[in-house]
């Protein structure tokens, strides 16, 4: 009963770590910089923690020793700077991958501790982070999988981990015998002088008060106060061994999480990474017998050697010869060759969005529908606030031009896909769903279905609050030319397929409802659906999944078309 109980403090005290950068990256998204989201952590978790070591029972273990005192605020640094970069790498890179990078605190550590007692690494632990090496490839893309990587937020995971190291060490080896809750107090409060140091004068500056009350509080004490408490009172019932093993539960709860919350897609190689990882923490944490160990070093290694399907991405430099300038282009295909050319959706991102973004925040589960549905999309960059126009005014925004033409060359050439209008479709959200109805609508010839989500289809009111005069100019008489609703009557001969969702509570509801009308009006058929939702990535992300659905039902249907 004893070690049951000492199972569920660990395995909680993980759990709780888990919990954190689902809701910082929220948080993030809510408009608070990483410098106060942090400092609302620590400031609260130290608040909290000295509270409860006032009421704490006195102990005979004497803690007013400076040398041990000013090792513990040290040793705390680490925590503060494990929290700073590991947040920071949330704002880069989905969830499921700064967990996993986090976690080469496995193979760092034990590397630290070869060093520390200046020993060479056994057989098992060389398997070990052999082991996790490869489950990190394979979990976090760098092999070529599902994610779209940024290269800030890589070095801010691995510097993470350094960190988290560091805070390991120091958990396990720096005043030990002292009271937990004075022990915790001192931690964290060095890991808030660390972030003061590190944010220093931003600190200031981006600092809302507002992040405490909405954050402060619920990071503090899944961050702060419950894993130090719960790990201090579940370890020594456990032991080391089986404590690190159970601790492995985080990287579960963090990815799981984040596809829930956030709607992270979670592929199949991603989940073969990370229990591989969880593999090598056990492997290097039970002592097995030497019989044992002959077997399960050996069909360890064979799983991590043993490949799995999942979506590819490919960052490419699309050469416009209209612009003049390359254009950066993700292309999520599906990891297994094709015998028959695929289908390809062309996706178009929306205002101040870019292709990375797509893939980790707004529509995350691309990779997953490719795998699913073998389709390939093609995820062009279409700038800030450029509208995918061709712009009459600026000679390097010539959008149209480049998703009807120079694009579609570049991908039927380089890829195994489909080259008919039946294979082709384009489809976005916001400004990427007025791009896809703008340009599929005049180029019916290169695209056989459109998808919109929650489209921005009248731009004539938005024309100077989103920079679109700056585009087409001032001459209200030029704008109707550019406007979807206005030019609607043009999908009446183009027999395309088209759908168009929309949010409740998206402020382009009004104008998505006229279009509809309009549309319903000139007898035009199409798809309209209205579900709860507001105009952000929630909404995007569980449309975007109904919209592919529509689209591959489509290119079904028409599968066996003749092919140009």
């Amino acid at each position: 009963m004893k070690k049951l109980k000492g199972i569920m403090l660990v395995t909680a005290g993980a759990a709780s770590y888990g919990v954190l950068a689902t809701y910082v990256k929220i948080a993030g998204q809510q408009g608070f910089s990483t410098a106060a989201i942090t400092f609302a952590q620590y400031f609260t978790g130290c608040i909290v923690l000295f509270i409860l070591d006032l009421f704490r029972k006195r102990s005979p273990v004497a803690v007013n020793n400076i040398k041990e005192n000013l090792r513990l605020l040290g040793a705390g640094t680490f925590l503060g700077l494990t929290s700073t970069f590991y947040y920071l790498a949330v704002q880069y890179l989905p969830v499921s991958v700064t967990i996993v990078l986090l976690m080469q605190t496995i193979w760092m550590g034990i590397l630290v501790d070869c060093i520390r007692n200046r020993s060479v690494p056994t057989i098992q632990q060389v398997a070990a982070i052999v082991i996790v090496l490869a489950g990190t490839f394979l979990a976090t893309g760098i092999m070529g999988s599902s994610i779209s990587w940024n290269g800030k937020g890589a070095i801010y995971g691995l510097l993470s981990a350094v960190c988290y190291t560091g805070a390991m060490y120091a958990a396990n080896h720096v005043a030990t015998g002292y009271p937990l809750f004075y022990r915790s107090k001192m931690l964290v409060a060095g890991g808030l002088i660390a972030i003061l140091l590190f944010w220093n004068r931003q600190l200031v500056q981006d600092f809302e008060w507002a992040v405490i009350p909405r954050w402060g509080l619920f990071l503090g004490l899944f961050g702060t106060i419950l894993p130090p408490v719960l790990f201090s009172k579940g370890f020594p019932i456990v032991g080391m061994g089986l404590g690190s093993v159970l601790a492995a539960i985080e990287i579960p709860v963090s990815a799981g999480l984040a596809h829930v919350v956030l709607q992270e897609a979670i592929t199949t190689l991603q989940i073969v990474g990370c229990i591989l990882i969880i593999a090598g923490i056990v492997l290097q944490n039970f002592r097995f017998s030497k019989r044992l160990k002959q077997i399960a070093v050996p069909v360890i290694l064979l799983f991590t050697v043993t490949s799995a399907k999942a979506a590819m991405v490919d960052t490419l430099k699309v050469y416009s010869p209209s612009m003049k300038k390359g254009i950066t282009t993700l292309v999520v295909r599906p990891d297994a060759t094709a015998t028959q050319p695929l289908p390809s959706v062309y996706v178009l991102h929306g205002y101040s969005g870019n292709p990375t973004r797509t893939l980790t925040l707004d529509i995350p589960s691309l990779p997953a529908l490719a795998d699913l549905y073998q389709l390939v999309f093609v995820l062009p960059d279409g700038g800030f606030d450029k509208w995918y126009l061709n712009s009459p005014l600026m000679a390097d925004v010539q959008y149209e031009t480049f998703l009807s033409k120079e694009l579609p060359a570049y991908i039927d050439s380089s890829y195994h896909t489909r080259t008919d209008r039946f294979g082709r479709a384009i489809m976005g959200w916001s400004m990427g769903g007025y791009g896809a109805l703008h340009t599929g609508m005049h180029y019916s010839h290169m695209f056989g279905a459109i998808g919109s989500i929650c489209g921005a289809v009248e731009i004539v009111p938005f024309i100077k609050d989103f920079g679109i005069n700056k585009l087409i100019g001032n001459d209200s008489a030029s704008w109707k030319q550019y406007d979807v609703l206005q030019n609607a009557r043009q999908l009446a001969f183009s027999q395309q397929e088209i759908i168009l969702t929309c949010g409740t509570d998206d402020p382009f509801l009004p104008y998505n409802r006229e279009l509809n009308a309009t549309l319903n009006k000139l007898h035009i058929a199409h798809t309209y659906v209205e579900s709860p939702g507001a105009h952000d990535f929630r909404y995007w992300s569980d449309a975007a999944q109904y919209e592919v659905l529509f689209l591959h039902n489509y290119f079904e249907r028409y599968k066996y078309v003749l092919r140009r």
